[in-house]
């Protein structure tokens, strides 16, 4: 689950995440913060930083195991991302 916790619009968005725990191992709850940076006329460079917020010797293990996780589920996230930013890009540009 997924809870914003601060925005600035064109520059970046912080999101405070609870996993939903599906296995035998729980994920931490982490702080992800998504800056968006200027590359260009109609580009922006997006990086992404996590912080886990929950720390303890389990997580040796659980913030490795993570890092996989969110990596997969954000390369994914980031596709439909850049559909709809094209999306936006188009209509914008053929508006009157």
């Amino acid at each position: 689950m997924h809870r914003a916790v601060d925005w600035r619009p064109f520059d970046y968005l912080t999101l405070e995440t609870t996993p939903i725990n599906r296995g035998p191992v729980a994920l931490p709850r982490s702080l992800s913060t998504f800056e968006l940076t200027e590359a260009g006329p109609g580009r922006s460079v997006v990086a992404m930083y996590v912080r886990a917020v929950d720390r303890g010797l389990l997580s040796f293990v659980t913030i490795p195991l993570a890092a996989l996780v969110i990596r997969r589920q954000f390369r994914a996230h980031y596709a439909v991302l850049a559909r709809i930013l094209e999306d936006d890009r188009r209509a914008w540009s053929s508006a009157p």
